[in-house]
């Protein structure tokens, strides 16, 4: 039981990880795009879920790590 708890725990990680890193590269295109003054409709969202993404993942990799 305690291994699958633990395996779980690794996946979880992992997956914060993959959103975390996902979230940052949505937020660096964001911020790219407005820099280059792409029109609007390409870089609001990208300021809205990137970092609700990075929030995501950061918050399953520290549950992962901590172990719950």
């Amino acid at each position: 039981m305690n291994e699958s708890n633990e395996q779980w725990q690794r996946k979880d990680a992992l997956t914060g990880l993959l959103f975390c890193s996902i979230g940052a590269l949505v937020t660096v295109y964001a911020y790219l795009a407005m820099r280059n003054d792409m029109p609007d409709f390409l870089w609001w969202p990208g300021w809205i879920l990137g970092p609700i993404l990075v929030l995501i993942g950061g918050n399953s990799i520290f549950r992962g790590l901590r172990g719950r």
